[in-house]
């Protein structure tokens, strides 16, 4: 069984450049990417996703927040990605999400996150 992470990101060229920083770091994931609220529930529906990586602000959130759509649909661990500042409900009471990425992040901040979540055994091996 493949570690599979789920991208929620409406900049198209983020989650572009995301992508491919994590699959360089870990080659054997499963990335998928969503970047509306009709994505984000298409996605939960078809897979059960081990990470996932998500901005709280993005198309069609205004009707239902990503957070609770996640919580309906999956039980995988979640790392707010955003470059406002949230507290409270949005994030550290969320049982689910377990760290935050702000934007602009850093490749040492993303690798960090990441080493935290995903298995050691999945990292890519020096040569």
């Amino acid at each position: 069984m493949n570690f599979k992470l789920l991208l929620i990101e409406d900049e198209e060229d983020l989650i572009d450049i995301l992508s491919f920083e994590i699959l360089n770091l870990y080659p054997e994931l499963e990335i998928y990417s969503a970047s509306n609220m009709n994505e984000v529930s298409a996605s939960l529906t078809k897979l059960q996703y081990d990470l996932i990586i998500s901005d709280l602000s993005i198309p069609g959130s205004e009707r239902v927040p990503v957070l609770e759509a996640i919580s309906n649909h999956s039980e995988a661990k979640i790392i707010i990605f955003t470059g406002k500042l949230y507290t409270g409900e949005d994030t550290t009471n969320h049982p689910q999400a377990v760290d935050t990425l702000k934007k602009p992040y850093c490749r040492n901040d993303l690798t960090e996150k990441l080493e935290r979540y995903i298995p050691a055994s999945l990292l890519k091996r020096s040569a």
